[in-house]
């Protein structure tokens, strides 16, 4: 992060999680206070157009976090200020991924076909 810079060190490893298929869900931890409301965040996600999995943002910090939540959240992005407020929506996302999972396994119709 020294080497390259905060900015420069998010994108990447949020790129490289992202399109790790060994991957299900990303949670980004940032701290506002001492610098990161100066992140650009919109060049930070610029590399993930279309999202293939949950990108979740936890922040936290004494000041300086409001404008980091309101640019993440007009992004698009989901912001949570409680880590146990992000596992449950992580996990409740995996939880309606499987149950839709199965839900199309149980629905398929094989059509009989008849012979005449």
């Amino acid at each position: 992060m020294e080497k390259h810079g905060p900015a420069l060190t998010y994108s990447r490893a949020i790129e490289a999680l992202h399109d790790d298929p060994e991957v299900d869900g990303i949670i980004v931890h940032l701290f506002a206070g001492f610098g990161v409301w100066f992140l650009n965040m919109k060049e930070i996600m610029a590399g993930i157009k279309k999202p293939r999995k949950p990108i979740l943002f936890w922040l936290i910090g004494p000041k300086g976090e409001e404008a980091t939540r309101m640019t993440l959240e007009d992004m698009g992005w989901p912001v949570f200020h409680e880590i146990h407020r992000v596992v449950r929506v992580m996990a409740s996302l995996f939880d309606q991924g499987k149950k839709r999972e199965k839900e199309l396994e149980t629905s398929r119709f094989d059509f009989p076909f008849h012979n005449h």
